[in-house]
């Protein structure tokens, strides 16, 4: 690792600003230093989404980004730059609430994001990745944490050839929508490059907690193209039983973890029971949702399935007249 990775931080808002910006910025500098990352940070894309710009880095993290940021000139630089190869994406928790009406990017990221609870304190089941990110240990641990926990519009599974990392518990917090089935992170090859997407680090907390950090600079190093450790420091242990438990016993950052996890715990349950009564669902822009706004995403969800799928039945019907009359005439040919 004697070349650096050279990472632009991408800080840009135009919906929702995260008090964590600061913090996220300070924290990916310290890991700068550790890692030989080369960085610099930009909140204006502008200034850097542009060929002569994107040319100096092989790693662009979307941090805490949201909102239709980009010009459709500076969409296809970033793209261009991105396809040319051996090239990296990282998106940190609100990169996935960023350039909703984009496509390409909706692919790059992934998942978009839908709505989320308050913040407060679940279940992480991690699953690793042994080729890949082998520091996240055998794939039997779990992580409990407090974040803001979001619902994306689709399961990223839907997408070619991601692997999940991370997997939340809804039976452990309240406001989770997505089922038995709810990844909160995940990394693909994509288009020429590599996108890894995180969906913690809302909260300042996060930026100080080690686990978190060392999730990150996993990430950030596997989309620079930089191999997995050979003998790597394991992150996420499995439990004492062998069976998926919290992570106690790992004494090198678990008392930490969990003195910050029960305070933001009670932060976070202080600031839901005078709000809500913990089951309150909010939008991009912190406004809680009505029962009756909730009910009309549902149905909007379901309309739109079945417009998807009237569209493909139409398609397969046009398929299947072209396949009739194209035989028809090769047996006109033949007659």
């Amino acid at each position: 690792n004697s070349s650096p990775v050279r990472v632009l931080v991408f800080t840009e808002t135009r919906a929702f600003r995260h008090q964590s910006v600061g913090a996220a910025q300070l924290a990916l500098e310290e890991l700068g230093a550790r890692h030989n990352w080369k960085i610099e940070v930009s909140s204006d894309s502008a200034q850097v989404m542009n060929a002569p710009t994107l040319r100096n880095f092989d790693v662009v993290v979307f941090c805490l980004t949201s909102g239709l940021i980009m010009s459709r000139g500076e969409q296809l630089a970033f793209q261009t730059w991105y396809r040319q190869g051996r090239h990296g994406f990282v998106g940190i928790h609100s990169a996935a609430d960023t350039e909703h009406l984009w496509p390409w990017y909706g692919q790059l990221v992934g998942a978009y994001f839908r709505n989320h609870p308050p913040p407060q304190q679940a279940t992480i089941r991690v699953l690793g990745s042994v080729e890949d990110f082998p520091e996240y240990g055998d794939g039997m641990a779990t992580w409990q944490r407090v974040d803001e926990w979001y619902n994306f519009k689709r399961n990223p599974r839907d997408v070619n050839n991601v692997t999940v990392l991370m997997a939340l518990d809804e039976s452990s917090y309240t406001g989770g929508s997505m089922g038995g089935d709810h990844p909160i992170a995940w990394y693909r090859d994509f288009d020429g490059g590599r996108s890894f997407y995180t969906g913690l680090g809302h909260t300042p907390a996060s930026w100080k907690e080690p686990k978190f950090l060392d999730h990150l600079s996993a990430g950030i190093n596997w989309a620079g193209f930089r191999p997995p450790p050979k003998n790597p420091r394991i992150i996420f242990e499995s439990s004492p039983t062998g069976r998926r438990g919290d992570n106690s016993h790992d004494t090198t950052t678990s008392n930490d973890d969990n003195d910050k996890n029960s305070k933001a715990t009670s932060d976070a349950s202080s600031k839901s029971s005078s709000k809500d009564d913990g089951h309150a669902v909010y939008d991009r822009h912190g406004r809680k949702l009505t029962p009756e706004e909730l009910e009309h995403d549902r149905k909007h969800s379901v309309s739109t399935l079945a417009r998807d799928l009237r569209a493909v039945g139409a398609i397969l019907l046009l398929v299947f007249a072209w396949c009739w009359a194209l035989q028809s005439e090769t047996r006109r040919s033949f007659s």
